[in-house]
């Protein structure tokens, strides 16, 4: 996977996190904090990670992996984990 393919998935997280967000729709950057900044409780993480599944193509993020999450970046790097395993299996 490229550099560009990466900060576009990146970029993606970002999207999505800030398009639902508890707060409202913002701009989260990726050292924001998924409860403390952009107002994210657990199931709202639990729905979120659904939601990059589905609009992402991804294989399941695990629910305790998705709620372990703590800023933006560390979401980001779940998802580009989950992309680079797919594209090392195949």
């Amino acid at each position: 996977m490229s550099a560009v393919d990466l900060e576009h998935a990146a970029a993606e997280v970002r999207r999505l996190v800030g398009q639902m967000s508890p707060l409202g729709p913002r701009e989260p950057a990726s050292e924001d904090r998924i409860i403390e900044d952009l107002g994210y409780d657990s199931l709202a993480i639990v729905e979120m990670a659904m939601t990059l599944e589905t609009e992402l193509d991804l294989d399941r993020i695990p629910e305790e992996a998705a709620i372990d999450v703590v800023t933006v970046k560390h979401l980001e790097e779940l998802v580009i984990g989950i992309l680079r395993r797919r594209e090392d299996a195949s």
